[in-house]
């Protein structure tokens, strides 16, 4: 979070600062876990780029707390015959869940 801060030119990580790294990630098309972008400089979030089949398993699983489209995202990628890809993004997903399970 220090180096968004950083970038964004500022001094403290407030909820405006914060509110504005946000939108400007999401202008270049980048998301983020956790939703809400932490306050504290030293943590870490984890970035990834919005219209991705990643991206489609981590929304489905993250923002929208639904196992049916979860499973729709991981069968296309599965049909797309991109097997390392996908076993790749279930590690992570897999890794992001405990991370945010473990925050709690």
């Amino acid at each position: 979070m220090w180096l968004l801060r950083d970038l964004e030119q500022a001094g403290r990580l407030g909820v405006h600062v914060r509110a504005s790294i946000s939108r400007r990630l999401d202008g270049l098309g980048l998301a983020h876990l956790p939703s809400d972008i932490p306050g504290e400089q030293y943590a870490v979030i984890t970035l990834y780029k919005r219209g991705t089949p990643a991206a489609a398993v981590v929304d489905a699983v993250f923002r929208d707390g639904s196992s049916k489209a979860a499973e729709v995202a991981l069968r296309r990628m599965n049909t797309s015959r991109d097997a390392e890809k996908l076993q790749a993004v279930t590690k992570k997903v897999e890794e992001l869940a405990n991370i945010l399970l473990d925050e709690d």
